[in-house]
């Protein structure tokens, strides 16, 4: 509501007996061209006074006052030169597009919501969540072409065997494993909520947001070095057909003896469409701008030793709680200087078991330092030191008895 212009993000314009009508675009859709629907919803929390912007809902991509504006992508007019090679892979791509809303309407049994800006949070978060969990896959998918490409090059150039090869090829499935196996952690861990939705654990699929920021881009690295310098200085397609300069082509960009020359470039093609040309918009910049570009996840409570909503255990350091002359947060759990101390008051807090301490965290982050918290199990009395971010709720079975102050 602050902007200069106020379509800059989506909003609703008018609300009508039977729908409504909404302005504004939505930037960098993949695949939407070749789509038959088209999801809408916010992309951000929003505040009370924002209600207009609080809007989602599906329509055809053929809908009155939708239309697109396709976007460039890197070596993309190679597509228009009739060459199979030099486009790195001519039966597969992806593009996108700047999304139009030209005072759209939208009717209200296409309405998923509409001003409700309480869930908008949850929506975008919930949303990124299950788009981080997937690319454990897709980006991993492209990681296993990447790599069998890789190790093709280095065959054709007759360096397969060197050990720094091998070294490196390692090091590429482990880091493209290690981003399927967080796909699987976040699936595996995940709970059933309340309407029957399986929800993935949120904070694992923002580790493997993490992890997608970053290895890719080592793997794509590692795919070049293997490759060599020819990926990028290679002549045309057009070169090798030709009558004056394909014999030339031929014999001076031969690798090994046994492989055609072509069979070269092609797999060398492969890889700099993979990590420069059309398909690293999927690859290396869509790892990092992708399912938003930062972490998603919210405060929440956290049962020690449980996942959220799940029952089941979750890590074995954190252990269950105590209650003996000392409380005692096992010790794989705190990181920063205390800033809150916590009381309970006489009479009124319930100290005997079952106890459980919760905590509503602010990054939802394990700590790594002990919690002790002092307890005279006869009275009920006691105070102690809520060291690092779990220091904003803290409660036996029932609120009442707890005190909170801030620490100057």
């Amino acid at each position: 509501v602050q902007q200069a212009d106020p379509d800059m993000f989506l909003r609703v314009v008018e609300r009508r007996k039977d729908g409504v009508v909404v302005r504004g675009a939505k930037s960098h859709q993949t695949g939407m061209v070749n789509s038959h629907e088209v999801i809408v919803m916010p992309t951000m929390a929003l505040r009370e006074n924002e209600k207009d912007y609080a809007i989602s809902f599906a329509v055809p991509t053929d809908t009155k006052g939708l239309f697109f504006i396709y976007g460039r992508q890197s070596c993309d007019t190679r597509k228009l030169e009739g060459s199979s090679i030099d486009v790195g892979n001519h039966q597969f791509g992806g593009h996108e597009v700047l999304a139009i809303f030209e005072n759209v309407f939208v009717p209200w049994d296409r309405v998923f919501l509409c001003g409700e800006t309480d869930f908008a949070g949850t929506l975008v978060e919930r949303f990124a969540g299950y788009h981080r969990q997937s690319y454990g896959g897709c980006k991993v998918g492209v990681g296993d072409v990447l790599i069998g490409a890789a190790s093709l090059a280095a065959d054709f150039n007759g360096a397969a065997k060197a050990s720094h090869i091998t070294d490196k090829i390692i090091e590429m499935v482990h880091l493209n494993e290690t981003l399927y196996s967080c796909g699987l952690a976040c699936s595996s861990e995940g709970h059933a909520t309340r309407a029957g939705n399986c929800e993935i654990d949120m904070l694992l699929a923002n580790v493997c947001k993490q992890n997608v920021t970053r290895f890719p881009y080592e793997i794509a690295r590692l795919a070049e070095d293997i490759a060599g310098g020819l990926m990028v200085t290679m002549p045309s397609e057009k070169d090798l057909r030709s009558e004056r300069t394909g014999p030339f082509v031929e014999k001076y960009l031969k690798g090994i003896a046994s492989v055609p020359t072509e069979h070269r470039m092609r797999v060398l093609r492969l890889i700099e469409n993979l990590t420069l040309g059309t398909a690293a918009v999927g690859y290396r910049t869509d790892s990092m701008h992708g399912a938003a570009a930062r972490p998603t996840w919210r405060p929440r409570r956290i049962w020690p030793g449980k996942s959220p909503g799940s029952g089941k255990r979750r890590r074995p350091e954190a252990s269950p709680l105590q209650l003996k002359k000392h409380l005692l947060l096992a010790p794989s759990l705190l990181r920063l200087p205390s800033f809150r101390k916590v009381s309970l008051l006489p009479g009124r807090a319930k100290v005997g078991p079952p106890l459980g301490l919760q905590l509503l965290t602010e990054n939802w982050m394990w700590a790594r330092h002990p919690l002790p918290l002092q307890i005279s199990p006869s009275s009920g009395k006691g105070e102690g030191e809520m060291i690092g971010p779990f220091a904003l709720h803290a409660v036996f079975p029932s609120h009442q008895g707890i005190l909170l102050e801030k620490r100057a």
